[in-house]
């Protein structure tokens, strides 16, 4: 039993690698801790229930500094109203008549812009100042 319950944890371990589910090296933890406590005893109940804390225990104490430790460290958190008086880079040519939409570009992503001035054409490539954000659309002027 001990061998079964080694090669149960070393194969989840392995799944884990293969995936950072950060969920899977918790249950091969406690596949491991059981093998080790059937070594032990031979008393299926203690192995299962040692082998059922240690899983709940891990994922409740150690799982945050784990996720930590595998994901990139140098994350930057956000925020869209930064792009604001930023430029973009119109993808399309759109003429302004306060409610079609045209697409621009900004740090490689494709935005639905409107410019609240009627009769202003924008030119595919041209660059336009950003003005404001209301929802998923940019609001654009000409740059200056």
């Amino acid at each position: 039993m001990t061998l079964i319950l080694i090669i149960i944890g070393i194969v989840l371990v392995v799944l884990e690698a293969l995936t950072a589910s950060t969920f899977i090296i918790w249950i091969a933890f406690g596949f491991l801790c059981a093998a080790l406590t059937s070594f032990a005893t031979s008393n299926i109940i203690i192995i299962a229930t040692v082998g059922i804390v240690t899983t709940l225990l891990s994922v409740a104490l150690l799982r945050t500094k784990y996720v930590s430790w595998i994901l990139p460290k140098n994350r930057t958190e956000t925020s869209y109203n930064e792009i604001i008086g930023k430029k973009a880079v119109m993808k399309e040519d759109y003429t302004a008549d306060g409610v079609s939409v045209g697409v621009a570009t900004i740090n490689g992503v494709d935005w639905s812009v409107q410019c609240e001035t009627d009769n202003l054409t924008f030119i595919k490539g041209e660059r336009v100042m950003i003005l404001k954000i209301e929802g998923v659309r940019l609001f654009i002027e000409k740059e200056v």
